[in-house]
């Protein structure tokens, strides 16, 4: 994907097809994020890079063998700042 409106339009649709889904901001990799849950649990957490003022890429985790770590950060209620690989 490539732009803002398909990346707007990708999330917009991934809000649609998960209405219970919450969504907070994070720090991940020392950059802003996002982390979705739904249920109490960590279902996804999104990455970016900034370059000058723009997002430049967008990763998204949804492994739950990496998730653990951040439902382990939410319970604690911590500060988030973890490296996804």
């Amino acid at each position: 994907m490539v732009g803002a409106e398909q990346v707007a339009a990708f999330f917009k649709a991934v809000m649609i097809k998960q209405p219970d889904l919450i969504v907070s901001e994070a720090v991940v990799n020392y950059q802003p994020g996002l982390i979705g849950s739904s249920h109490g649990r960590v279902i996804a957490v999104v990455a970016t890079q900034i370059t000058g003022t723009r997002i430049s890429n967008i990763w998204a985790v949804r492994n739950p063998e990496k998730l653990h770590l951040w439902h382990n950060e939410l319970s604690e209620g911590e500060p988030h700042v973890l490296r996804i690989a």
